[in-house]
């Protein structure tokens, strides 16, 4: 396990920190809309952190079907899979007689 630190926070609470370098888990939405990350502990525990930091790299694993998506406006958005969505796949070539 990390070393653990200790802090006061600026409203003068005690705050216990841990290095994240490293951590793995994923980035889920709440029903409100808001963000937030989860760790697993093992297969049936995890802890959920709020995300406060605002400019963190996130790197997606090649394991994750993951794609980046742009539609004929340019909105561009990252999604499953075009399998787990059931989109139909279109071509833009002719098709050959």
């Amino acid at each position: 396990m990390q070393e653990q630190r200790q802090f006061k926070s600026h409203a003068g609470k005690r705050l216990k920190a841990t290095s994240a370098a490293g951590a793995t888990g994923c980035l889920l939405m709440d029903l409100d809309g808001e963000f937030f990350f989860r760790v697993y502990r093992g297969a049936t525990k995890f802890i959920d952190y709020w995300l406060l930091h605002n400019d963190f790299r996130i790197e997606i694993a090649d394991d994750e079907q993951a794609l980046f998506y742009v539609d004929e406006d340019e909105t561009r958005w990252l999604d499953y899979s075009p399998e787990v969505l059931g989109l139909e796949e279109i071509s833009d070539k002719p098709p050959t007689s």
